[in-house]
């Protein structure tokens, strides 16, 4: 048995965990495009203040740790051993909080950030006030082609960026729990790579397909870039901004996993 792949993990959550992640920021998401019409285009300062960042953190803190106590649960079973309490180990239940925190806090500085895009461009003269207003929704994920409405009122807007945060996101959750049950463990020694090897794998997950690290390394810490180079000779870079890369996924949709690798001599129990 092997970590769950995209395919089977958006199967598992799709319906449940990622879907609920995905409702709770749509809602923040749309408070926030809400404040921001009223507010008007300024000083957009207050998107990375702490109670910003800390409503995003209560909307999805919940589904979040539950996606890592699962995967966890799963990884610890996969490799034969038991570990009902690791969701109560201090140093575990302080990954789990920097993981929430920093996919705020990033969610956060994006709105700032798209915010102050808008602001540039109509202090330019490049948009109008009437287009820049039209923007602010789009810049927190909200379709606004009312073609596409599903529902009465905001929400029944789609909303791409809380859609593919939570799906994104998620699968970081994942990869968090896996890490953490496979390290507190003791019998993993490394984590190898694998990713889909066809037409459709981008050549950054090709390069890192049947890679290792050591259990407490990383592939790419943060900032720092993957070069490929293509069979015309011409190099492809991807700097991690991020976060550092200890695993899947290498981009939104990625469909790579991670497989452990056990201390020479340990033998791995049959699933039961």
């Amino acid at each position: 048995m092997i970590a769950l792949g995209h395919g089977l993990w958006v199967k598992t959550f799709a319906g449940t965990l990622e879907r609920e992640m995905a409702a709770a920021l749509r809602e923040v998401l749309g408070e926030q495009a809400d404040e921001a019409a009223v507010a008007g285009i300024g000083d957009n300062a207050w998107l990375t203040s702490s109670d910003q960042v800390n409503r995003l953190v209560y909307a999805v803190n919940e589904k979040y740790t539950a996606i890592i106590s699962k995967e966890a649960a799963k990884a610890a079973k996969q490799i034969g051993v038991r570990m009902d309490d690791l969701g109560d180990r201090p140093r575990v239940r302080m990954m789990m909080s920097a993981k929430v925190n920093h996919m705020a806090r990033s969610m956060a500085a994006t709105s700032k950030k798209r915010l102050d895009d808008i602001r540039d461009r109509l202090a330019s003269g490049e948009i109008t006030q009437a287009q820049a207003d039209a923007e602010v929704k789009q810049a927190f994920g909200f379709d606004t082609d009312a073609s596409t409405a599903t529902a009465a009122g905001r929400d029944r807007y789609d909303n791409a960026r809380a859609n593919l945060a939570a799906e994104t996101e998620g699968q970081r959750a994942a990869t968090t729990g896996q890490r953490l049950a496979w390290r507190e463990s003791g019998i993993v020694r490394e984590l190898k790579w694998v990713a889909v090897m066809d037409g459709r794998t981008c050549m950054f997950c090709a390069q890192l397909h049947g890679s290792t690290v050591p259990i407490d390394e990383v592939w790419f810490n943060q900032d720092e870039t993957q070069i490929v180079t293509d069979a015309a000779g011409r190099e492809h870079r991807l700097t991690y901004s991020y976060d550092k890369l200890d695993g899947p996924p290498v981009h939104p949709r990625c469909r790579c996993k991670l497989v452990p690798v056990l201390v020479r001599g340990t033998r791995r129990r049959d699933k039961r």
